[in-house]
């Protein structure tokens, strides 16, 4: 009666030689190239955005209002964020503390919560005023562009998740939704005029909420190995 080779047994040198001819080097990701990446996206969709300004826009005037610094400092701090924990997501493995990169957008996205919750007490203190801040002629050009604007952002995240390995797709979408909705929105920041809190407490937060919806539905079907 013959015996059953052992699952232990090595595998004959031959069957080794296959499986190692048949591997090719692979480049490895590194984070900082994703973020490069993002920075420079952003950095053209900023330049779009300013050689599109209508004529007489004070962006100097605007840029020194504190409203603005606050607004567009919370935007490009979450949008960041999440941008670095997207990149670091195509790497299982990096960051998975606590205290990791894969977690810190959550302090920024606590932090950019407080401007709707901000909108809220507006509204309740002076809801006429609130209601003409939110309902301004512009405030659709504001979502609008802003989400267009967010499209190429996700484009280039999806794009580098896809180069990796990503394995929880579904913290993926989340992290390039949010990342897309708050950097796009950084970027028309520059040409929006208005400081309320309500508008933006309104407005801004659902640019980064829609985006982030569509994120969670879309990015997982796009980089799903």
């Amino acid at each position: 009666m013959s015996r059953r080779p052992s699952q232990d047994a090595p595998l004959p040198a031959d069957m080794l030689e296959a499986l190692v001819a048949d591997l090719e080097p692979v480049t490895p990701l590194r984070s900082r190239e994703g973020l490069f990446l993002t920075a420079l996206l952003l950095a053209w969709l900023l330049l779009l955005v300013v050689l599109g300004l209508a004529p007489g826009h004070d962006l100097a005037a605007g840029v020194l209002e504190p409203m603005f610094i606050l607004r567009s400092g919370t935007l490009l701090l979450l949008g960041g964020a999440a941008a670095a924990a997207a990149v670091a997501t195509a790497r299982p493995g990096i960051g998975d503390g606590a205290g990791g990169v894969r977690h810190g957008w959550l302090a920024a996205l606590a932090m950019a919560g407080l401007f709707p919750l901000a909108a809220l007490a507006s509204s309740i203190a002076d809801p006429a005023a609130a209601r003409a801040a939110i309902l301004r002629p512009s405030a659709i050009e504001c979502l609008g562009v802003s989400l267009t604007l967010a499209l190429g952002v996700a484009g280039v995240l999806v794009f580098w998740l896809r180069r990796g390995a990503p394995v929880s797709l579904e913290r993926a979408g989340w992290v390039v939704g949010i990342a897309a909705g708050a950097l796009g929105g950084f970027a028309f920041s520059l040409r929006c005029p208005y400081t309320e809190v309500a508008y933006i407490g309104t407005w801004f937060t659902l640019v980064v909420a829609i985006a982030a919806v569509a994120g969670r539905l879309a990015v997982p079907r796009l980089i799903r190995w």
